[in-house]
């Protein structure tokens, strides 16, 4: 139905037949790659009708911000994670910058409303679980980080 096509911040786009949705594999800074979902709200229209260039300023504001940002995640995650998840039998992180240097961006999702939800590996410090920050267009959080998975 659609073609797969090379983009400037989002690298590869994909249209995934099967989902109906786009998956993207773009390199952060550093090289290494990150994968994201687009969920379209018409999946018969081409991204580029649907805020194709709204989901790569998002995109490209966590690259150049992506350190401020696990800092936002870790002043509004360490206490709570120390508190309640912390288990000295099996962590080595004990100070907010540890945590934060834990935090590894694996991706993004997009749905209908275009709102960056970004997702990062957790390091372990909740077990496996990602933890997620939905941001607004600002770059501000929509709600508090929270685990998934």
């Amino acid at each position: 139905m659609f073609q797969t096509f090379d983009h400037p911040v989002l690298g590869t786009v994909t249209w995934l037949a099967d989902h109906k949705w786009w998956r993207f594999k773009s390199r952060l800074p550093g090289g290494r790659t990150v994968t994201g979902t687009i969920v379209p709200a018409d999946e018969q229209l081409p991204l580029q009708n649907q805020g194709l260039s709204e989901i790569a300023a998002s995109v490209s504001w966590v690259f150049e911000n992506e350190d401020e940002l696990r800092r936002r995640i870790t002043e509004r995650m360490f206490v709570d994670w120390l508190e309640g998840h912390y288990d000295p039998t099996i962590h080595t992180v004990t100070t907010p910058e540890a945590f934060c240097a834990t935090l590894s961006l694996q991706g993004f999702m997009f749905l209908e409303n275009l709102r960056a939800t970004v997702i990062y590996d957790d390091g372990e410090l909740f077990g496996g679980h990602a933890v997620v920050a939905d941001l607004r267009a600002d770059g501000t959080f929509e709600c508090d980080p929270h685990i998934w998975g």
